[in-house]
C-alpha cells in the first residue's frame, strides 16, 4: 500500500518594520553680538536708578472771591448764584467776575429804559391827559374852567413858595386834576381878595391850570 506524502507548508515571509534613523536636531550657533546687546542693556538697565512714580495729588480747588460794583442793581444773592455756575461751567475766576458784571450792566440798562419810557408816559398823563380830565370835570370845567384857572392862581400866589412851585412845575403834579380842585376850592374861598393875573387881564382857554399856576409847562420846560 503506497504512503501519501503530506504538502509542503510555506510560511508567510515576515518583513521587519523599518525604523527611520534618528536625526538629532540642527543646534544654530550662538549669537553672539546679539548676545553680547543684550548683556549690555541689562547692565545699564541696572545702573539706572528705579523710577519712581509721585503721587496723584488732587487738583486745588478754585477760589472765587467775586464782587459787586458800589453802584449795583442786582441783589447781592446774585454772587452766590454766578459762582455755583461758574464751577458747574468749569470758567475761571476771571470770566466769573465778567460774568456777573455783563448781567449787572444788562440790568442797569434795562432799568435806564424803563425809567425813560415811565418819565415819558408821564409827562404825557401830566400835560395832556389830567388838563383834559379838569376840562372835563362837570363842576370845575366846561364854562367854569376859565374860573377854575383864576382861582387857582389866586390860592398859588397866597400860599406857594418858589420851591413849591418849581417842585409842582418840573414833576409835572401840578396838573393833578385833585390838587387843581383843592387849590379852586382854597382859591372860591379867597374870592373876596383881588385877583391879578400875570401877563394881562384874565387867561385864555387853551392855558391849564399849571400854566397859570407855574407860567411855564412840563411842555415848556423839555424844549
Amino acid at each position: 500500500m503506497a504512503t501519501e506524502t503530506p504538502p509542503v507548508v510555506i510560511p508567510p515571509v515576515v518583513t521587519p518594520p523599518v525604523t527611520p534613523p534618528v536625526v538629532p536636531p540642527v543646534v544654530a550657533p550662538p549669537d553672539h553680538a546679539a548676545q553680547a546687546a543684550a548683556d549690555a542693556a541689562a547692565a545699564a538697565a541696572a545702573q539706572k536708578p528705579p523710577v519712581v512714580t509721585p503721587p496723584v495729588v488732587p487738583p486745588a480747588e478754585v477760589k472765587f472771591e467775586l464782587a459787586l460794583p458800589k453802584d449795583a442793581v442786582i441783589e447781592a444773592a446774585a454772587i452766590e448764584r454766578t459762582t455755583a455756575f461758574a464751577k458747574a461751567a468749569g470758567l475761571s475766576p476771571e470770566v466769573a467776575q465778567k460774568t456777573l458784571d455783563h448781567a449787572n450792566a444788562e440790568v442797569a440798562a434795562d432799568r435806564v429804559q424803563q425809567k425813560a419810557a415811565h418819565a415819558e408816559a408821564f409827562k404825557t398823563l401830566a400835560t395832556k391827559q389830567w388838563v383834559e380830565d379838569v376840562k372835563a370835570d362837570h363842576v370845575y370845567g366846561g364854562e367854569k374852567y376859565l374860573t377854575t384857572v383864576e382861582e387857582v392862581k389866586r390860592a398859588a400866589d397866597r400860599f406857594l413858595t418858589n420851591e413849591e412851585r418849581a417842585v409842582l412845575n418840573q414833576t409835572g403834579w401840578g396838573n393833578h386834576p385833585l390838587l387843581v380842585k383843592m387849590f379852586a376850592r382854597i382859591g372860591q374861598a379867597m374870592k373876596d381878595d383881588k385877583l391879578v393875573m400875570g401877563g394881562g387881564a384874565g387867561g385864555t382857554e387853551s392855558q391849564s391850570a399849571a400854566q397859570v399856576l407855574y407860567g411855564k409847562t412840563m411842555n415848556d420846560l423839555s424844549k
